[in-house]
């Protein structure tokens, strides 16, 4: 199985970062939204209960019960905030009782009925509905009251607001993963010159070097790196070269010494070597000694090529220079 490019599988985990932050941005946005939507009713409804707070204490501590459902009416009535509010007195009488709530069905308060304040949303009608539900304590009497209101344009929000978030992340995220890409095969093409370069230095161009880059970075500071060994190589190999050289011709000079030591035929003596050469015999102790002075000779040059093989390996490392200074 071919494994894929580094740009690619840079680009791969940039979009699945970035496709991660999305979805962590979107719903933190989606809930801060719908957490600022439902701050808006509930402080609406607070509103609510606090206006009736008012008008409560507002009246005579021994008002009676018709004087209370009179003035909670037409309050309710003027100023329309009691379009889906009821309230009933600690003995279970009903003060006021919106016609909306009657046509929705929603229960009938009993008294003290809720402990503490409590919000709950209900589907009536088909439709949402937000409603906050507590008991008000004035001049001595409990009052057990109930306000709501409608919470489709809320939900409304909270649905176009997620369409729209849907809609635009995976368009986003495309326009994220083409970036990416491109930023990721920008920062790599350095990368593509440099193996062009290496690809091109054998060892008949030693002398060519990796294309010099200008980046200031990681890759520049590779380039530089690559381009001092290979002058290093470049110099190693050269000494080597020159070496065995220099070796070849020091082992052609003893052979040289050596056939030159052979005697030589006159004029005579050539011209009836024909002749005799069935009767010309080389004296075997001649030959030896002959035989030895060439090979002390020999052993001799090798050894003082051994010797300069072995100052030269120690001078470049095995064909490292060394690091001085």
């Amino acid at each position: 199985m071919k494994k894929l490019s580094i740009g690619l599988r840079l680009t791969l985990w940039y979009v699945l970062i970035f496709a991660a932050a999305q979805a962590i941005f979107g719903i933190s946005m989606w809930l801060a939204l719908r957490q600022n939507c439902y701050s808006l009713m509930d402080g609406a409804l607070q509103s609510q209960m606090e206006d009736l707070q008012h008008l409560l204490e507002s009246q005579p501590a021994d008002s009676t019960e018709l004087k209370l459902r009179k003035e909670i009416t037409e309050t309710s009535v003027v100023e329309h905030a009691g379009d889906y509010m009821q309230v009933c007195d600690e003995s279970g009488a009903i003060l006021y009782r919106a016609i909306l709530l009657e046509q929705l069905g929603v229960p009938v308060l009993r008294p003290k009925q809720f402990a503490t304040k409590t919000y709950d949303d209900r589907q009536l009608d088909s439709k949402p509905y937000r409603f906050v539900s507590q008991n008000l304590s004035v001049h001595g009497r409990i009052y057990t009251v109930q306000a709501g209101m409608p919470a489709r344009e809320i939900l409304e929000i909270l649905d176009h607001f997620r369409r729209n978030l849907l809609l635009l992340a995976p368009l986003v995220l495309l326009t994220a993963a083409a970036v990416g890409y491109w930023l990721s095969h920008r920062a790599l093409a350095p990368v593509d010159a440099i193996t062009r370069s290496a690809r091109q230095i054998g060892g008949q161009n030693l002398s060519l070097r990796l294309e010099a880059i200008d980046t200031g970075d990681e890759l520049q500071r590779l380039s530089d790196t690559l381009n001092e060994m290979l002058a290093r190589i470049q110099a190693s190999f050269l000494r080597v070269t020159q070496f065995t050289a220099d070796a070849s011709h020091e082992l052609r000079t003893p052979i040289t010494v050596v056939q030159g030591s052979r005697p030589k035929a006159g004029p005579g003596v050539a011209s009836s070597a024909a002749s005799r050469a069935s009767d010309t015999r080389v004296d075997p102790a001649q030959q030896r000694s002959r035989d030895s002075d060439a090979r002390r000779i020999l052993e001799e040059e090798l050894r003082k090529e051994e010797e300069r093989l072995k100052a030269l390996q120690r001078e470049y490392n095995n064909g490292e220079p060394e690091r001085r200074g």
